[in-house]
């Protein structure tokens, strides 16, 4: 198995897409949106622990970030019901933006992909003949399944229906359903193994999700998720203005305890929680580089030396992930 991917943040986020895409058309579809839908907005208590034990963290962009006192999960409350989430995913051009950015950058993303999928399949015990991805988008990682891993039977799902038509055109059997839809269809099938993709931070009702994941899958059948942990270096170094932390697209962030809350609360079990994170070190020299936050003493002398102090960035990046430190976390976990 790979040690640890060195790779550029921006050789999978194009700085003129993203800062287009950023400024322009999320502003362009968030002002609309929150004239359609603010209104509506609701309330909600901790979407891990169900805690009413929460503060303020901070005001973005029309959204309030929440923090919760018992397991530091962040998230966005009032907010946006389903129907306003149901429009943001199939008509903003934000979405449909970031879905073609998704495609241009696939070939630097496939080696992320394929550490992945190498990384998933270490991981799975027993057969693994049938699989589900929620939240597909483009089917990319999917499409490299069916290349690779070719004994799986393969099936995606997402809301976004340009993402279901790129989808399709590769092949791929892919519908337009979300979870919750899905797993009430009389006809559903059971699958060994479930993907969840960065999908979780999404959803208005996390518990909702994983509970209709749990019906989907076999018994001893595995959910296999990644998600950003927010009790991470790339989070809390970078704050406020990380473009990560925006709403309505990200509603929930969580972290190693957080996650296993939620998990257990929904009758998972089997628990085992990675940092495959890889581009904190990154991501954080480019914030500095470019001057949207501003880093003092070591940190500074470190990014702004960051050639001499590669092998410095590449050994933290690995503690990162050792101490799950690191941006990025992989949840699995099973239906008993």
């Amino acid at each position: 198995m790979s040690d640890i991917i060195t790779l550029k943040e921006e050789e999978i986020r194009s700085a003129v897409d993203m800062d287009y895409n950023r400024e322009v058309l999320y502003y362009k579809d968030l002002s609309l949106f929150l004239e359609k839908f603010k209104q509506n907005f609701r309330s909600v208590d901790c979407v891990s622990c169900q805690s009413n034990n929460h503060n303020t963290l901070s005001e973005k962009d029309g959204f309030t970030f929440r923090k919760c006192n018992e397991c530091e999960t962040v998230f966005i409350s009032p907010r946006p019901d389903p129907k306003a989430l149901q429009w943001w995913y199939s008509r903003s051009e934000h979405v449909n933006h970031f879905t073609g950015i998704f495609e241009k950058t696939a070939d630097k993303r496939m080696l992320i992909y394929k550490d992945r999928l190498e990384k998933m399949r270490s991981r799975m015990s027993g057969p693994i003949q049938s699989v589900l991805e929620i939240g597909c988008g483009p089917c990319v990682f999917l499409g490299l399944m069916k290349e690779i891993w070719r004994e799986p039977k393969i099936t995606g799902i997402d809301i976004n229906p340009e993402a279901v038509r790129l989808a399709k055109e590769k092949g791929i059997h892919c519908l337009k359903f979300s979870a919750e839809e899905f797993a009430q269809k009389k006809d559903s099938e059971y699958y060994d193994l479930i993907i969840a993709f960065e999908m979780l931070e999404h959803v208005y009702d996390p518990f909702s999700l994983i509970k209709a994941v749990l019906k989907l899958l076999e018994k001893d059948g595995k959910i296999y998720m990644t998600l950003p942990n927010y009790l991470s270096y790339d989070f809390l170094q970078i704050g406020d203005v990380y473009r990560n932390l925006f709403g309505p697209t990200h509603l929930n962030y969580y972290n190693p305890f957080s996650i296993m809350k939620l998990l257990e609360r929904g009758g998972y079990s089997g628990i085992e929680i990675f940092c495959d994170g890889v581009l904190d070190t990154a991501i954080v020299g480019n914030y500095h580089s470019e001057k949207k936050m501003k880093l003092e003493g070591f940190w500074k002398y470190i990014y702004d030396n960051k050639d001499k102090n590669s092998s410095f960035l590449i050994d933290y990046q690995k503690l990162l992930q050792k101490h799950t430190l690191s941006g990025n976390m992989t949840v699995v976990a099973r239906r008993p």
